[in-house]
């Protein structure tokens, strides 16, 4: 994700950001089956705010917290 924290925006969603977010969706089907394979089977519009929501938590240097989303 370096390219996330050393570019502008426009630079890292050229890269392969999206890329690597299907790669974690991928990841999480062991845990979040479901929501995951929705995202990658179904039609790729809900992928783009999402790795728009990743980016953005990667630029902030924030992490995503299981146990802080509930469920």
């Amino acid at each position: 994700m370096a390219p996330v924290k050393n570019y502008t925006r426009d630079v890292a969603m050229a890269g392969n950001i999206k890329g690597s977010v299907q790669s974690a969706l991928v990841r999480a089907l062991d845990s979040h089956g479901t929501l995951a394979a929705h995202v990658l089977k179904h039609d790729q519009q809900p992928l783009a705010p999402l790795v728009g929501l990743i980016y953005g938590l990667v630029k902030a240097g924030q992490n995503i917290d299981r146990a802080e989303l509930g469920g």
